[in-house]
């Protein structure tokens, strides 16, 4: 468990280039930790109530939003620096791009409007009021569309590229949250009020469930393992994924109140970042057999943050 400075409450966590970007909504920060060297190398500051993190990759480009102000902040991988801002008509709360679409994929609970902003052609923007709560997005690079779970509506939305919804699955569960697509298998993962539920993502039939802890928001599908992780406040959940079906799950506490999660592939490792005995924390966890393990020690070297 690593120290990090501020006080407790996080966003969103996405991977780019070997580190974890962390929207540190109760800091107005974004966290940049370097998962090889376990250490804080920056801080972007003054993003008030940091909230998206989408990151381009072949760009180098990481975007960010702000749940109480309009605009998106596009900051440059190499050094971190905010080096261009796109305005937006309302405040953003959660963030996707897709490489095959080339598009940033806004969406807005306030505004209730989900926004397609094409980032290679002077981010022309395409709007769409989806008349409900946005949750959590994933993109199908083979049907060309964006899935939206409408968290008061218990339904997901499929937007086309043309911004129209074509696509309208209702669910057997309420308040979803956490989005995550299945490539290989063509499925979609939606956290639902007390399980995780997966839907075949042509024709929108449950083909599977399993039972979750109530508050699940974070959903990270490790395609190689096939392997899906869940967060809940003070639990992480292991779903193994089987003959492209949902299947055993085990599930761990963790000693922090989690909020989000990010799986390193290449390590094998779980970050959570959150918030303990009034302190931000980054819990590092192990996957052993069916357990999950600290790795890191609860003061190992404290915080240590490069600034500009």
């Amino acid at each position: 468990m690593v120290d990090l400075p501020g006080e407790p409450g996080f966003d969103s966590i996405a991977m780019a280039n070997g580190n974890l970007v962390i929207a540190h909504s109760a800091a107005n920060t974004v966290d940049i930790f370097n998962m090889p060297r376990r250490r804080l190398i920056a801080q972007i500051k003054n993003i008030p109530g940091a909230s998206g993190v989408a990151v381009d990759a072949q760009g180098g480009r990481v975007y960010l939003s702000s749940k109480t102000s309009p605009g998106i902040y596009v900051v440059a991988m190499h050094d971190w620096s905010v080096e261009n801002t796109i305005p937006t008509d309302a405040p953003v709360d959660t963030m996707l791009f897709s490489a095959s679409a080339g598009k940033l994929f806004l969406s807005s609970e306030v505004a209730q409007i989900i926004t397609a902003v094409d980032v290679a052609h002077g981010n022309f923007q395409q709007k769409l009021n989806v008349q409900g709560l946005p949750q959590g997005m994933a993109f199908d690079p083979e049907q060309k569309l964006l899935f939206v779970a409408l968290g008061d509506q218990a339904q997901v939305i499929g937007i086309d590229p043309a911004m129209q919804i074509v696509k309208r699955f209702a669910l057997h569960g309420s308040q979803p949250t956490g989005v995550a697509f299945d490539v290989a298998e063509h499925s979609l993962f939606v956290a639902v009020r007390s399980a995780v539920v997966e839907l075949n993502a042509a024709t929108g039939a449950e083909m599977g469930r399993v039972t979750a802890e109530p508050g699940v928001d974070s959903l990270w599908l490790d395609g190689s393992s096939r392997t899906l992780y869940a967060e809940s406040g003070h639990k992480v959940q292991v779903i193994r994924v089987a003959g492209g079906r949902l299947a055993d799950a085990t599930e761990s506490s963790i000693d922090v109140r989690g909020e989000g999660l990010a799986f390193d592939p290449s390590t094998n490792l779980v970050y959570v970042p959150g918030g303990r005995e009034g302190k931000s924390k980054l819990l590092i966890l192990k996957q052993l057999g069916t357990r999950n393990q600290s790795l890191a020690q609860e003061n190992e070297s404290g915080p240590q943050v490069a600034t500009r």
